[in-house]
């Protein structure tokens, strides 16, 4: 158990990240009405991001570049919890019945769709953020894996707009066909992980380096099923196959735990800690060539 001495000294950034998640958290399993296994694991995957914002708050709070990414891994969680607190029964209903909010649900389910299209940008940007806070890029084998990451990421975005063209064409069809095309874009952040990947393995951060890997294997895994899946709709299959299905289930949550251990457990203690009152290192740098005037 930690000390009251050790709590005190965390970050207030970091406390009020963590309380987001299990904020988010809760209203995620109040909204879905139904509370089963997938629900639970789908509100950890939707939530997690808020507490990889409190690890890296807690490890520099100070830093720029790191409060950015804690920022940027946060927000989408803050906007879920909001969105689900207003379509609870509860409160949607509350909103209903008043004639100057008739409209209100309405729009948020257009807000929470408009972001959810976007809202992978932050994933890409905080991902990026730890990798250049971590180091630079120094090898041609890291680069070989920046370019592996693209190629996942390309084959992602064309598989499913090959395999789901009917549909895309029908949402494309109505009003803010542009948030429709760029949603499939979010398999692009396997770029992002890919780079983080090259920047860990190169300093020898073994959790960090699995926690990214896993993102690739992931969307690798993602394009063997929709592979699959697309062979089995041309032959005039149900494509169902539930074999096939459950064990890509079993693999998904396997490599989601794993992110999930990994992540949290490589920045806390593969990352530099800074105290929260120590100065950035560019500050120590002017302050030691004043000095040295």
């Amino acid at each position: 158990m930690p000390t009251r001495d050790e709590l005190r000294a965390v970050p207030t950034p970091a406390w009020i990240y963590s309380i987001l998640g299990l904020l988010a958290f809760a209203v995620t399993l109040a909204a879905s009405g139904n509370i089963g296994l997938s629900i639970i694991g789908g509100g950890i995957g939707l939530v997690f991001p808020a507490f990889i914002a409190a690890a890296l708050a807690y490890v520099a709070p100070q830093n720029r570049l790191l409060r950015v990414a804690a920022m940027c891994f946060a927000i989408p969680v803050a906007e879920a919890a909001i969105s689900a607190t207003l379509l609870t029964d509860t409160v949607a209903g509350a909103i209903a019945a008043n004639r100057d909010w008739g409209n209100l649900i309405q729009q948020v389910y257009g807000w929470s769709n408009a972001f959810a299209s976007v809202s992978w940008i932050f994933t890409v940007v905080g991902v990026l953020a730890v990798a250049v806070y971590i180091g630079p890029l120094q090898t041609r084998a890291g680069w070989l894996l920046v370019a592996l990451g693209v190629v996942l990421g390309v084959a992602q975005v064309v598989l499913i707009f090959s395999t789901f063209q009917p549909v895309l064409d029908l949402m494309i069809a109505g009003d803010n066909s542009w948030l429709v095309l760029l949603r499939p874009l979010a398999q692009l952040t396997v770029v992002a992980w890919a780079y983080l990947l090259a920047v860990t393995l190169e300093r020898s951060n073994v959790l960090l380096s699995l926690a990214a890997a896993t993102r690739l294997a992931v969307a690798a895994a993602a394009i063997v099923w929709q592979t699959l899946f697309a062979a089995t709709q041309s032959e005039g299959q149900d494509g169902s196959q539930p074999i096939i299905l459950l064990v890509f289930l079993a693999i998904g949550w396997a490599l989601e735990i794993t992110f999930w251990i990994t992540m949290i457990r490589g920045i806390l203690s593969e990352l530099r800690r800074q105290q929260p009152n120590s100065p950035e290192p560019e500050q120590l740098s002017n302050e030691a060539l004043s000095l040295g005037r």
